[in-house]
């Protein structure tokens, strides 16, 4: 099945409206990180915020991240295509199992809240630690709210409605800048986790009672019997069964990054979350859109394999074209960069310095964590799971192993490396299995002058001063402009990297 214009229009209306809600997700973002780091900069109160949120969304990822993906999606599908009394009966017996199941994290991390914090970041301060548990407690609460608002908004996205989706950051985001503002006022640190519990329950309101939350006019199902949620939900446990260790790696991989930060400092601890954050932005904006775009029109579709490869080479030379330059900026000019965006009030030198540090780590590999959660996610739509959960599990496990050499080594480049390695994994290891290996690399060939020029622009011209950082911008600017859009010898250059078919 070769996808037709109406599917690519499709895709990209799809895309679009995930662009803009990401969008407007991450100003709100970058507001919130701007009051933040102004009001707290990497403070120990920073730091126990950071590992708190931490704790609390590592256990909702382990039971949302792949299995609503990669999992609910193709199969909801499948069965709206069918029946929409199976659709709506899967659904309910979805979204109840996970409630079940989320009540049970909340009270776990109610009761065992310190034991948590200390096996995620064993290395803080007691007056970080002290927050932190306090702040942990206060999240907690807001995980039965985070959770429903995530499963109903994810079914929306199944039947055409992007908005919840798109807008989830943003009450988010909204409630924590909330909670800054308040903990300032107040000078009560506690208000920041308050404003994260406060975001997920508004949000939680807007995706149950919003127009998009409804099918056909009619509410979802409520309750369902504990046998026809076995039987509902049989079909997802079996695609699942090769994921069961994904979501287990991922989220390790995310606490032993908080368990080596910790070991550097309170001071690192916040300052990888800074970091994180703009390169996060990045594939925000990016790399989602497309990938939830792509797996849920793929998934309507029954596409298979060749679909999928076919679909990804309309796709993989713009990311390049966008993914390769952006990471030669924020690897090159990383000081630069954290000084324009954060370096005021409390966020100081030491904070700018350790904060740099880690995003060149990061930057380094955006390209590849763009490319490759587009990737996987439209990779997914065949329900080749089992596939899908061998490849992301090695790329985690090969980001655990570069984390684990910043201890020995002192380094929080590395440490930020750590979190830039799985994406090359996966894009090295499933690629091939679309048959699209080397038609990434003739791209890659095609860009890698461009950051061999930037990289010598940077160390030929001068490192401080504003006249010094704008004549670097300005000729960072022409080098990739001459790669990417001035021909070689012939238009033939330009052509094989814009294009699906060249090079």
């Amino acid at each position: 099945m070769n996808p037709t214009s109406g599917d690519r229009l499709t895709l990209r209306r799809a895309a679009s409206q995930l662009l803009v809600g990401g969008l407007v997700g991450k100003l709100s973002g970058v507001v919130r990180e701007l009051a933040l780091a102004a009001v707290y900069g990497t403070s120990a109160t920073v730091a126990a915020l950071r590992v708190a949120q931490t704790g609390t969304l590592i256990p909702l990822n382990l039971l949302t991240t792949d299995a609503l993906t990669s999992g609910f999606l193709p199969i909801y599908g499948r069965l709206r295509a069918r029946s929409d009394a199976d659709a709506a009966a899967f659904f309910a017996s979805f979204r109840l199992f996970l409630i079940l199941l989320t009540s049970l994290v909340t009270i776990g991390l109610l009761t065992c809240s310190g034991v948590v914090i200390d096996m995620l970041a064993p290395g803080l301060s007691s007056t970080a630690r002290a927050h932190a548990t306090s702040f942990l407690q206060v999240m907690a609460i807001g995980a039965p709210f985070y959770m429903f608002g995530a499963v109903q908004s994810f079914r929306s996205l199944a039947h055409g409605g992007f908005k919840p989706t798109s807008l989830r950051s943003t009450f988010q985001n909204v409630g924590m800048l909330a909670g800054v503002a308040v903990a300032w006022i107040s000078k009560d640190p506690t208000f920041l986790a308050w404003g994260f519990t406060a975001g997920c329950a508004i949000f939680c309101a807007y995706a149950c009672f919003a127009k998009s939350a409804r099918v056909d006019g009619h509410p979802s199902r409520i309750f369902v019997s504990p046998r026809q949620m076995w039987i509902s939900l049989r079909p997802l446990f079996s695609a699942l069964r090769g994921l069961l260790l994904l979501p287990v790696f991922a989220q390790t991989s995310e606490a032993i990054r908080r368990v080596v930060a910790s070991t550097f400092g309170d001071s690192v601890v916040a300052s990888t979350e800074f970091a994180s954050f703009l390169t996060d932005t990045a594939v925000t904006l990016i790399a989602v859109p497309l990938g939830l775009a792509a797996l849920a029109t793929l998934s309507s579709q029954g596409a298979d394999r060749d679909d999928v490869a076919d679909r990804l080479k309309s796709l993989i030379p713009g990311l390049v074209i966008v993914g390769v330059p952006l990471a030669s900026f924020l690897c090159f000019e990383a000081t630069d960069i954290v000084r324009i965006v954060y370096a005021r009030g409390a966020f100081g030198a030491g904070a700018t310095e350790s904060t740099a540090l880690i995003l060149s780590g990061l930057a380094a590999g955006v390209w590849a964590q763009l490319l490759a959660i587009v990737i996987v996610k439209a990779y997914s739509s065949t329900l080749r799971v089992r596939e899908v959960a061998l490849v992301s599990m090695a790329g985690f496990a090969a980001s655990i192993a570069v984390t684990l050499v910043a201890v020995p080594m002192k380094s929080i480049f590395i440490l930020g490396l750590g979190g830039a390695t799985s994406g090359v994994v996966v894009l090295i290891l499933l690629l091939p299995r679309l048959g699209l290996f080397v038609f990434l690399m003739k791209k890659l060939v095609l860009v890698a002058p461009g950051v061999l020029l930037h990289g010598l622009l940077i160390v030929a011209l001068p490192s401080e001063g504003t006249v010094a950082l704008c004549a670097r911008i300005l000729l960072g600017l022409v080098v990739w402009s001459a790669i990417l859009l001035v021909p070689r010898s012939t238009r033939g250059y330009s052509m094989q990297l814009f294009t699906r078919n060249g090079g």
